[in-house]
């Protein structure tokens, strides 16, 4: 697919210092501003300089590249081995990379202690400390209370300090249980909110407000930083689809299809310069462009986008390709209604995924086999999905869904949250295989424990992952029930989730029409 975007590109002026003099740029991007003093030579502060701009935009593996450029250039510059660690460590992902992260702090020396001991600032030596704590044994989740405990100490005992505040900021939305049970959304919200007053060019103040913020509740507070963000990063790809965030909580579609392509496009460019395969394809944003095309209508682009992710996926048949190409065949199969088309037939290979991923690609079939009235493949499905719920219970972490944390991170314990959207699943699959034996009392009451269950499960962030929400599909069978009143109230309740969702709409037109 050809796409083209025109990019608003500004001219940032990266200032990080050390004694008088800012470093230059080494490469000629734009990724944002941001200030510091680190201990180096000019040269591993000037990649230590793009490592940092890029960690802010969760630039991962490229970070992680210019953080060892710093290392090499000066093998003392202590801030260049804690900016390669820090890239292993993903908050919002649910994930961390132990033995790259301690790999990269063992080469500025063996022991924590050794490390401690080495030339740097008291600032510096915080922020050592802080993600050494990151790295000890133990759960993820605990050690990024530690993390967060640590650095509100920072916050305190270096106020102002915006990049003490925004890796501050990063750490209370790392550490959350979720917008209900903390306030650290909102504390991170305010402190992100204070940098960008000082300084509106900062790439992780900009990234984690929009995080804080992410929610249909909340998203109109973070508008102006989606529409900062693209503009102030334009060379981190995440930094192109991080607006998308916000766009989607507020429905905003031609806004999240252009956010996307840039973001997907970008990809693309970073593939081609540096030789990679397809898994440097940012999957993630293309997506989140289908999405965006459902919902203005668009199904043949979506359609032709779904085979696109076949290609992708067969040419390298990694987990991260799968995942995606089973969210997007079950979104557009879902929201098109074209279950005659073969990619409803397509069987994917399950292995390393993760639940969320497996229930969709079961559900996905359920559904299929019921439009063609297959009352057995139906109760299959559903017996799979409950052989799986089942099993992810005994494995179950308690927790809410991070932001963008993607569909392909397998790697993790299955969330509660997780659970509940599959067992959703299965009640959707319960229900239609009633309507199929003419059962319509339990058709209904299947409907109804699947909304209200759904009802306990947290936002998305983004395309939803209960491929079809409960609220819709209940109060479609309502609508042709000819029960309008109970079906707009259903149709409502799905566009709290998931404002200006097409489908969702659309029910809610026929039905007051």
């Amino acid at each position: 697919m050809k796409t083209h975007v025109l990019l608003l590109f500004a001219t940032i002026i990266f200032c990080i210092q050390c004694k008088e003099k800012p470093a230059e740029p080494t490469d000629d991007m734009s990724l944002g501003d941001v200030t510091i003093e680190i201990t180096g030579t000019d040269e591993a502060r000037e990649y230590f300089q793009e490592g940092l701009l890029l960690l802010h935009s969760f630039e991962f593996d490229d970070a992680a590249e210019k953080f060892v450029a710093a290392q090499k250039a000066d093998p003392k510059c202590v801030m260049a081995y804690w900016g390669e660690a820090m890239s292993y460590n993903h908050p919002l992902w649910r994930e961390r990379y132990t033995d790259d992260g301690v790999a990269a702090l063992e080469k500025l020396a063996e022991t924590k202690e050794e490390r401690l001991t080495k030339k740097m600032s008291a600032l510096e030596k915080d922020f050592l400390e802080a993600v050494e704590l990151l790295y000890q044994e133990g759960d993820k989740k605990e050690l990024d209370v530690f993390y967060r405990n640590k650095m509100e100490e920072m916050h305190k005992k270096y106020p102002g300090h915006h990049e003490v505040s925004a890796f501050y900021a990063l750490s209370l939305l790392g550490a959350s249980e979720g917008r209900t049970k903390d306030d650290g959304y909102e504390i991170g919200a305010r402190i992100a909110q204070g940098i960008i007053n000082e300084n509106p060019n900062h790439p992780g103040a900009l990234h984690y407000l929009i995080h804080s913020y992410d929610d249909p509740d909340h998203a109109s507070l973070a508008l102006d930083a989606a529409h900062s963000y693209a503009q102030v990063a334009p060379d981190a790809a995440h930094a192109l689809h991080m607006p998308s965030h916000i766009f989607v909580a507020l429905g905003m579609w031609d806004e999240v299809i252009q956010s996307n392509i840039a973001s997907y496009e970008a990809s693309l460019t970073r593939m081609k310069a540096k030789d990679l395969d397809n898994d440097a394809i940012g999957y993630h944003s293309f997506k989140w462009l289908m999405y965006g095309y459902l919902q203005k209508g668009e199904f043949e682009k979506a359609k032709e986008m779904v085979y696109t992710m076949k290609e992708y996926s067969d040419g390298k048949p990694s987990s991260k390709a799968r995942a995606h190409l089973i969210m997007m065949k079950g979104a557009y199969l879902t929201e098109s209604g074209d279950w005659q088309d073969p990619m409803s037939e397509w069987e994917v290979d399950l292995e390393k995924l993760n639940l969320l991923v497996q229930g969709v690609e079961e559900y996905t079939h359920g559904m299929a086999a019921y439009r063609d009235k297959e009352e057995d493949k139906v109760a299959s499905y559903i017996a799979k999905l409950e052989e799986m719920r089942s099993e992810a219970e005994k494995k179950m972490v308690v927790g809410a869904a991070k932001m963008c944390s993607g569909v392909s991170r397998y790697m993790q314990p299955p969330s509660k949250n997780e659970v509940n959207s599959i067992h959703v699943l299965e009640l959707e699959l319960k229900a239609v295989l009633a309507l199929l034996n003419n059962d319509a009392p339990m058709a209904e009451q299947w409907m109804q424990e699947a909304t209200h269950l759904e009802e306990t499960t947290t936002y998305m962030y983004g395309p939803p992952n209960i491929v079809k929400p409960s609220f819709e599909l209940y109060g479609e069978w309502l609508l042709e029930q000819g029960r309008n009143e109970e079906a707009v109230q259903q149709f409502e309740k799905a566009l709290t989730r998931a404002p200006k969702r097409l489908l969702a709409t659309r029910g809610k037109d026929d039905a007051n029409a």
